[in-house]
């Protein structure tokens, strides 16, 4: 089960809006990268207390951050390397997911976030105390990796 809570956009025009929205949760929760069995999404209140102002986005940045930190913490667990723990899922996928609007590309996505890993030396000189996570989410269009 995921459970997701953030003060939604709405709430700066609809006082009481103390929910995330359809379409916030459309971006990145309701259509995850991978394909799983029993998925439950859980949308719990989350008040806003600030006027919340847009961000470029809006919610692809945290819910990309969060699923893939969650898949990092799977690799852990698994003791595995992230990044081939991602690629592993992704070659399980097809290429015939459509997540709206973008058709989805497991074979370009292994491409993205390989070259991202070679571009930040993934594995190199990692200190124990260090936590990375390479996050990758599709952003309407486009396919974007964070570090």
């Amino acid at each position: 089960m995921q459970r997701v809570g953030f003060p939604s956009i709405v709430s700066s025009f609809k006082p009481l809006s103390d929910y995330a929205s359809g379409f916030e949760l459309g971006q990145g929760f309701t259509k995850p990268i991978y394909q799983l069995p029993n998925f439950r999404l859980e949308n719990v209140k989350a008040e806003a207390n600030l006027r919340i102002g847009w961000l470029r986005s809006v919610v692809h940045i945290h819910s990309g951050f969060g699923n893939n930190s969650f898949v990092d913490e799977l690799a852990y667990a698994a003791k595995k390397d992230p990044v081939q723990f991602h690629l592993d899922l992704l070659k399980k996928e097809t290429n015939n997911v459509k997540l709206v609007p973008l058709q989805f590309n497991s074979n370009r996505m292994m491409d993205v976030l390989n070259q991202t890993a070679k571009m930040a030396n993934w594995g190199k000189n990692f200190l124990k105390t260090t936590g990375w996570v390479l996050p990758y989410i599709i952003v309407f269009t486009v396919m974007l990796p964070q570090l």
